[in-house]
């Protein structure tokens, strides 16, 4: 755990240090002086970060005496240098491109602008050139780090240092699809290799400030936390008041879970089926991947054993564990582009090119399941921070005690899904807001 850097800052402090327009003809602005508000996006779900700032803009910082929108002017597609720092001095640096201008009022004294910024491969990614056409060979894993990296594609210049390798191999060919298209397709294919889960499967390919990520749901559940959290009422007094070894405390708390268990039924989010139709030998096959909890007892069908971020799965009540509650249907790939020569071709045409009875419902279990525990929570800006990360939170209990104890069921570890940094110049304050999950219930034990 980090050790906490106490600084005589209050937490809500920041400092705008640029946000600089780079016109797509000649000339720059930096709007930070005018700028009201802005909000940083990350998330597991999306391939590419956001910013979305507003600013008040009355020509009167421009060198030509006309607003920036005028001056430079901003069309669309500009780079835009953004530097921030919050209050324990930690710097967040983004290079951005303007996808969306909109003026919320005009007048002929001032203006007001909002302008939405993404990342470079935001656009690459629209590109007709970058359209994915050609065949993948090996593990997915390195299909992803060709999709990022290669010339024909991406092509891109961050850190892709933290791709973990997935263990099955997959032969496909691109489908004409958009890089990121191709990669949401591909990653649920992905079977995790350094975990001591078994039967599960799925990734997630996502970016931050500091790279690309991609990474198993297994492999999200068993991180060690980044940053411990309290939750308990009382002002942290710059840092200097957080109890324990705590890194910080929690500002706003909020659950998101809402407990639906039809809709976890209709989801087969822990008994599903796939059937299977091989038409080389006209094989027909049914798998029922079936998550191991303590309510499941003994049985025939094949068993995920995946990596909790808690003590346990939720367990439901045994009259109604007794079948599958969702079946998929699938054509077995078999002889489809096997790897080699003619000769090396023709001996494997009839091996499988992929298992769909070992990632199809796998994955689709595991996404449904790591979304279990929902929570929403506010702390001071914390720049460290980012979406994939592991935090560790801690909750009072709810009771009538004069001395409240941990709430050891809600508490432990979760994953950050989604992260906003939102700063205001009025008030002036900076926080971090963090959609946290998890796939099970309890305080998992040392």
């Amino acid at each position: 755990m980090a050790e906490t850097k106490f600084i005589e800052k209050n937490v809500e402090e920041y400092d705008l240090k640029g946000v600089v327009i780079s016109s797509n003809k000649e000339g720059q602005e930096d709007i930070a002086p005018v700028v009201t508000s802005l909000n940083y996006y990350e998330s597991i779900l999306d391939s590419t970060i956001r910013v979305n700032l507003s600013y008040i803009d009355t020509g009167t910082g421009s060198e030509k005496s006309e607003s920036v929108l005028d001056s430079l002017p901003i069309v669309g597609t500009e780079r835009v240098d953004v530097t921030i720092e919050d209050s324990k001095e930690e710097k967040l640096e983004l290079k951005m491109y303007i996808n969306q201008v909109s003026p919320i009022s005009e007048s002929t004294q001032r203006n007001s602008v909002d302008l939405l910024m993404v990342s470079k491969e935001f656009f690459d990614n629209e590109s007709g050139k970058t359209r994915v056409v050609q065949r993948f060979d090996g593990k997915i894993s390195d299909h992803i780090k060709k999709i990022l990296t290669g010339d024909t594609y991406l092509a891109t210049d961050k850190d892709v240092s933290d791709i973990e390798t997935t263990e099955n191999r997959y032969n496909c060919w691109g489908r004409n699809l958009k890089p990121f298209a191709f990669t949401d397709w591909i990653q649920q294919k992905g079977i995790p290799s350094s975990t001591e889960a078994s039967g599960t499967a799925g990734f997630f390919l996502w970016e931050t400030s500091e790279g690309y990520h991609f990474k198993s749901v297994d492999k999200l559940m068993a991180q060690e936390p980044k940053k411990k959290y309290i939750y308990n009422n009382i002002p942290d007094e710059k840092g200097k008041n957080i109890p324990g070894d705590y890194d910080g405390q929690i500002i706003a708390f909020d659950s998101n879970s809402n407990i639906n268990y039809k809709k976890k039924l209709e989801l087969g989010t822990y008994d599903t089926r796939i059937i299977l139709f091989n038409p080389l030998n006209c094989e027909y096959k049914i798998v029922e991947p079936k998550v191991k909890t303590e309510s499941s007892g003994s049985s025939s069908s094949k068993e995920m054993n995946p990596e909790l971020a808690a003590e346990e799965l939720p367990v439901f009540n045994r009259e109604f564990d007794k079948k599958f509650t969702r079946t998929t249907y699938m054509l077995v790939d078999t002889g489809t582009l096997p790897s080699g020569d003619t000769d090396a071709q023709i001996e494997k045409c009839e091996e499988p090119n992929n298992k769909p009875e070992d990632t199809l419902n796998q994955s689709k279990m595991r996404y449904n399941q790591m979304f279990t525990v929902r929570k929403s929570i506010t702390i001071p800006a914390d720049f460290t921070l980012h979406a994939g990360d592991a935090i560790f939170i801690d909750t009072p209990e709810v009771s009538d005690k004069k001395v409240q104890e941990i709430n050891k069921q809600v508490g432990g570890l979760y994953i950050i899904v989604d992260l906003c940094h939102y700063m205001t110049v009025v008030p002036p304050a900076c926080y971090t807001r963090l959609n946290i999950v998890r796939d099970s219930y309890g305080r998992k034990k040392k």
